[in-house]
């Protein structure tokens, strides 16, 4: 939605729906065995979510829903929260460790 509204069309939608990204993720798996009596069955899920990005932090729910039965019976939810240290604390922590105080934009040695 963040680049919808900025690089394609202003929908003119609420900024609590400009805030949030749909997101769908894919993880599989298949072992390799040096054994000839076990299996190599893939095995993984799909993960669809979405993300709400405020100023200072970062929600995201996604269902977990596996892909085989070799992956699991039952759909799980799954759910992250993200600080952006650096806008919350941007005089402490947010500042570089390594940096001058003036950025003149010029090259250190020389004119």
């Amino acid at each position: 939605m963040p680049y919808l509204k900025s690089a394609v069309v202003d929908l003119g939608l609420p900024d609590f729906i400009n805030r949030m990204i749909p997101i769908v993720e894919a993880s599989f798996q298949t072992p390799v065995s040096n054994t000839a009596t076990s299996g190599a069955v893939t095995t993984g899920t799909i993960n669809p979510g979405i993300i709400f990005t405020g100023k200072t932090y970062q929600v995201a729910v996604e269902a977990v829903i596996p892909v085989n039965r070799q992956s699991g019976t039952s759909v799980g939810i799954i759910g992250q929260l993200h600080f952006y240290r650096d806008d919350i604390f941007p005089n402490t922590l947010g500042r570089p460790i390594f940096a001058s105080n003036t950025n003149t934009g010029r090259p250190l040695l020389g004119r």
